[in-house]
């Protein structure tokens, strides 16, 4: 019995690595860089003057993906960035006037399911960071880690992936909390959207 289940278990295996080569269904790994732009959403808007110029700003990213296919028109795909972010606190007053530059630098981790059709791919899943660094105006307020959603369209042509990607966080990058005469916080609300380049470095792709 216990070698017939054996037998079987070998056989099994065998069928599924030899149709899932045939399949041309490998996984693959490369590298991406590209640039992103922040708006800030600020729940429980103050009345302080200061932070109502928040303004978007650009920033950068650099990192890893993975793909991991399921079936011919679905897979599972995973990233490992360093990103950078920026914003703004503007004169309300005046829009050419930049009171100061706010610098956010995270490790990001995500993981999305995703399916394509020829050499188009579209991918969601969540998306978590931890902060490394940063150098920010009132900065005692700026969260240790936070999570979101993650939808990327792209393109992939042999080695080659252009991406398109929005991210929403869904908890507060950074809070500032007022006593008028309760206290109230103030939550920022980061929303990304960004354009990567891709190489992959092994694999056949999806």
């Amino acid at each position: 019995m216990k070698k017939s289940l054996n037998v079987t278990s070998a056989f099994l295996l065998v069928f599924i690595v030899k149709s899932y080569g045939q399949l041309g269904l490998h996984p693959a790994f490369g590298v991406k860089v590209g640039g992103n732009r922040m708006f800030t959403d600020v729940k429980n808007k103050p009345s302080n003057f200061q932070l109502r110029g928040v303004q978007p700003s650009e920033g950068f990213q650099v990192g890893t993906w993975a793909t991991f296919p399921i079936n011919k028109w679905l897979f599972i795909e995973t990233d490992l960035d360093f990103q950078q972010r920026q914003n703004q606190y503007g004169d309300p007053t005046d829009k050419t006037k930049v009171v100061a530059v706010n610098t956010f630098n995270y490790l990001g981790l995500s993981g999305r399911l995703g399916g394509t059709y020829k050499n188009i791919y579209l991918t969601v899943g969540p998306r978590a960071v931890v902060l490394l660094s940063k150098k920010v105006l009132g900065g005692e307020g700026t969260q240790a880690a936070e999570w979101g959603a993650d939808v990327r369209l792209g393109y992939q042509y042999k080695r080659f992936r252009l991406e398109a990607f929005y991210q929403q966080s869904l908890s507060p990058y950074h809070q500032i909390a007022f006593s008028d005469p309760i206290e109230i916080k103030h939550l920022f609300m980061a929303k990304m959207a960004g354009i990567t380049l891709g190489f992959r470095l092994f694999g056949k792709g999806k």
